[in-house]
């Protein structure tokens, strides 16, 4: 409110409460052009009665306040002088009393008149000025003296709802000014500062306005017009056949008709506007005109962006704007994660999305840039792969099934909407399998070999190679739970909303059963005979002749909702778990039915058959252990997940439990402890690789990981030294039997059986950081930065420290180890040519990051951070400069040294077919560091640190994530 009434009695009396003159400051407003207040007042205001009690009497307190607006506001206080309730009725009073008030003329004073009862009755005759005025809220009126002219009395109106007559006396008003109308003030001055502007692009199409500021009160604006130049700036605002009219001035509108607002045309193209406006009260008048400005004509039509087809990747989507050119500047954005503009080839423009989550949708808009052309833009929308990330704290999958292998225990768990995940080392690596489905339940063979998954509106897919491959044994069908016997030869699969099929021949062919219910979950025991289908409200379906018949159970079950059924794998016990309530459970195979009470709310439960022990879990974020008297508690607290599916292994001992809210949760001790567990997709910290020649196997140093093993070219990996370090190099014999790494701020480890066995070399840690070693392993030399170079030459049973201590950070050896060259940050580069028992100095001092060399040692190839690539032919006695200054952070070789390949951090992958000669840029930006290159040169790895390794198969002229 911009009016608070406060009990000011005290201060009232302190006061002279004679009669004041009553003058407001001037007020600087800024608005478009308006009716004057005398309109308002004769169109709304005036034809308004004001009764007595909408009026009261007011006096100003401290009126010098008024004159100098102090603080934006002016103080008057409410009076109730018994000597003016004729004058100035209040409520209670006999008879219909109200003012009328009425302008005697259009620019100088008003008139107040008072009458009473039905009006035919004027008791008095004031005359005198509106003191200020707030539209729709209240106006104060001065009545003048006739001998001073001086103001004699101040009324306070009340246009609104606010009703002065019910104020308390000696109450204070705060008038405060408002700040967008411009109607309050003093009406005693006439406008100044008056200003006009043009807003808007002064382009042909475009509408302008005409934004008018002025200091005053109770304003007119007239003789508002439009004016156009035809050939210059010079008088553009002039009329024309006025002195000083240059190149004839036109009034494009002297009427204004669009209220300021003015659309450019063809015909103002190369000409001159402004606009004109007079400012006018009853006091004078001011006039003004806006700067000249020229019209351009329109700009041409930006270029919207095409694009291909979408490619979902991990993490993020590939796209290319199809229609490129070269002409206009293109920039991206991205409603999540990042996008990298990449480089343009031909038409094509490639655009990649990266840091998203699992199945995350975003937007990019790309938008061209021209002189002369307006901004264009182009969306796409992508979605990244349904996967989970390596992460404890970040995007994970959304599990919605789970089985462990009761005799191997081989972990088994979907990610719904996405991939199958693997694991046979308590879910401390995973390997991802099959293709992204909308997977709804997984089942397995006891020995983990034959695994079968279904998907709502997909197929049922069954593996008989531990998930490497899957194949299609079902049709299309929206597909519920699915369960098989021990060795899957026996399954049976339920559709939501549809019908019950059984196969007895691994899912060759398959029985249609039972008619259509909303099936919610299947089970079957160990040797096949004993089925369990539950409808989600209905009664539980049994069979046990393997399907051959089914019956339903005795017990009339009441609307169960059930949420999951379950047969014990002799098939003497079946447990079923309503969505509220006990569980119900037989030992009879259903014939007769008891209860006992779960203490979590069951939302699907699973049997360790070895020991007799049930597991449920519930949608509270509890498992609970046992059946009937014999149940306990095992508390899994993780933000109450909402657990959608569990597995329990034969003996009990291990447990896994999902949710399609978070990561995989796994206990090793029955239930006592848990450990989240994370899916192992390539979002690794790989640091340095070898492999073989054809690329399929390869060791992994991972900082602040382990030794990792792949026997498939990097699509699964399992632990080679289960020894967490920030390991940092890797060297191996060609046939990778005889294996050297090293960890930063670790040690050296050494392997002479292909990574089954490891030995610690007995040095005191140091700051290892790289590591090379001759093709058959006998010859190794290792550098520690800031440290010396070790080296061995038979096979690591003894290292021997050489040369100085230095900032080592790069070492390569030739095929026989005999050539060693080596680098230094900040220093020069060095070569041995017995492997590395003594050392020449070669080359500038430099700032180098990493070297590289030829079988032969004659050709080398070493990297300068925020430098040059330099290549030698020589063995290192001289040096040639190639490539641009770039972050370089790694390169290798091929063995004949025409091959190589260099990364840059948070750059591209670069490669040469040449000797380094010229280089050609690949893949994308990322913060590449770990290298490797077959001795062909056609296989080739590269890790982008902290997310993915990338494979090539063509010398590094395309990659592929792994």
């Amino acid at each position: 409110m911009w009016m608070k009434q406060r009990s000011l009695r005290q201060l009232a009396q302190l006061l002279n409460l004679g009669l004041v003159v009553s003058v407001l400051s001037i007020v600087t407003i800024a608005i478009s052009a308006e009716s004057s207040l005398s309109n308002q007042f004769e169109n709304a205001a005036w034809r308004t009665n004001f009764y007595g009690d909408k009026v009261a009497n007011v006096r100003v307190i401290a009126g010098s306040q008024c004159y100098e607006r102090l603080a934006g506001r002016c103080r008057v206080t409410i009076t109730k002088n018994p000597s003016a309730q004729e004058v100035i009725p209040l409520p209670g009073v006999v008879g219909t009393t109200y003012y009328v008030i009425k302008p005697m003329n259009s620019v100088t004073q008003y008139r107040a008149q008072l009458w009473v009862s039905n009006g035919s009755r004027r008791l008095s005759t004031s005359y005198g000025n509106i003191y200020a005025f707030k539209p729709g809220e209240y106006f104060l009126f001065r009545l003048d003296a006739p001998s001073n002219g001086h103001a004699a009395v101040t009324f306070l109106f009340s246009l609104g709802s606010a009703n002065p007559g019910f104020a308390e006396e000696y109450s204070e008003v705060d008038w405060t000014y408002g700040s967008g109308d411009g109607r309050e003030g003093h009406y005693d001055t006439a406008p100044s500062n008056l200003n006009v502007a043009l807003s808007g692009q002064m382009q042909v199409g475009q509408q302008i306005e005409a934004v008018i500021t002025y200091r005053g009160v109770d304003v007119t604006l007239n003789n508002r017009m439009w004016m156009r130049s035809r050939t210059s700036a010079l008088g553009c605002n002039v009329p024309p056949g006025q002195v000083g009219s240059a190149g004839g001035v036109e009034v494009l509108d002297p009427r204004v008709e669009q209220g300021g607002k003015f659309t450019l045309g063809l015909g103002e193209v190369g000409k001159y506007i402004s606009f004109k406006v007079n400012a006018i009260n009853m006091y004078g008048a001011v006039s003004s005109s806006s700067a000249c400005l020229l019209v351009t004509a329109a700009p041409e039509a930006g270029r919207r962006s095409e694009f291909g087809s979408i490619t979902s990747t991990f993490g993020g989507f590939k796209v290319d704007v199809t229609n490129y050119d070269a002409s206009f500047s293109y920039s991206a954005t991205v409603t999540g994660g990042s996008v990298i503009v990449g480089a343009a080839s031909g038409t094509k423009l490639p655009l990649t999305v990266t840091g998203l989550s699992s199945a995350q949708n975003v937007e990019v808009t790309v938008t061209t840039s021209k002189t002369g052309f307006t901004n264009g833009t182009g969306v796409v929308a992508g979605v990244s792969l349904p996967s989970a990330l390596t992460s404890s704290s970040g995007p994970v999958g959304r599990w919605i099934a789970s089985s462990i292998a009761k005799q191997n225990k081989t972990l088994l768990i979907a990610d719904q909407g996405g991939y199958l995940y693997t694991s046979t080392d308590n879910g401390l690596n995973w390997a991802q399998r099959s293709s992204p489905q909308n997977w709804t339940t997984v089942t397995q063979s006891d020995d983990g070999v034959t695994m079968v998954a279904a998907a709502a509106g997909g197929s049922i897919y069954k593996s008989t190679d531990a998930g490497l491959s899957w194949n299609v044994v079902a049709p299309v069908g929206n597909w519920r739970s699915v369960a098989c016997s021990a060795n899957c030869s026996v399954l049976v699969a339920a559709e939501a909303n549809g019908k019950l099929y059984r196969s007895l021949d691994f899912g060759s062919t398959w029985l249609e059963m039972e008619s259509r219910q909303n099936w919610r979950s299947v089970s079957v025991s160990a040797d096949g005979n004993t089925m369990l289908a539950l409808p989600y409200d209905g009664q539980p379906y049994i069979s046990t002749n393997r399907g051959s018949s089914w019956r339903a159970g005795s017990t009339n079950f009441v609307k169960p909702n059930w949420t999951s059924g379950l047969v014990s794998a002799d098939g003497s016990k079946i447990f079923l778990a309503p969505y509220q309530g006990p569980i119900s459970y037989s030992e009879n195979a259903g014939n007769s039915w008891t209860s006992y009470i779960a203490p979590t709310r069951t939302t699907v439960m699973s049997h360790a058959s070895a020991v007799n022990k049930l597991m449920h879990c519930g949608n509270d974020g509890v498992v609970a252990l046992g059946a009937g008297s014999g149940v306990s508690v095992r508390s899994v607290a993780v933000n109450s997940t909402p657990w959608v599916s569990c597995s329990i292994s034969a003996d009990g001992t291990l447990l896994l439990a999902t949710s399609t809210t978070g990561l995989v949760y796994i206990s090793v001790d029955g239930g006592s402890n848990w450990t989240v567990r994370s899916i192992h997709s390539g979002n690794v910290n790989h640091r340095a690789f070898v492999a073989t020649a054809g690329g399929n196997e390869i060791f992994s140093a991972i900082y602040g990981g382990k030794i990792e093993f792949s026997r498939d070219g990097g699509t699964s990996w399992s632990t080679a030294l289960d020894l967490k370090q920030n390991w940092i190099g890797i060297c191996a014999s060609t046939l990778l039997d005889k294996i050297y790494a090293v960890a930063y701020q670790g040690y050296i480890y050494q392997s002479m059986d292909s990574g089954e066995t490891w030995t610690q070399i007995k040095f005191k840690k140091l700051p290892w950081v790289g590591i090379a070693c001759s093709t058959d392993g006998s010859k190794a030399v290792a550098i520690a930065k800031g440290g010396n170079i070790y080296n061995t030459t038979e096979s690591g049973t003894n290292w021997t420290p050489r040369d100085e201590k230095r900032k080592w950070v790069g070492v390569t050896l030739s095929s026989n180890g005999n050539k060693v060259a080596a680098v230094v940050e900040g220093g020069f580069v060095y070569t041995s040519s017995n492997s590395g028992d003594n050392w020449t100095q070669r080359g500038s001092s430099r700032n180098w990051s990493a070297i590289a060399s030829s079988s032969n040692g004659n050709n080398l190839v070493a990297t300068v951070a925020k430098g040059r690539i330099y290549v030698s032919s020589d063995s290192g006695e001289s040096w040639s400069a190639r490539e641009s200054n770039r972050n370089w952070v790694n390169v290798v070789s091929s063995s004949s040294g025409d091959k190589l390949i260099a990364v840059v951090g948070t750059g591209l992958i670069w490669t040469s077919s040449n000797s380094g000669l010229t280089w050609t840029g690949r893949e994308y930006p990322r913060n590449w560091r770990g290298l490797y290159i077959s001795g062909d040169g056609n296989i080739a790895f590269a890790a982008d640190f902290g997310r993915k390794l990338y494979s090539s198969i063509n010398s590094g002229e395309t990659w592929t994530a792994r």
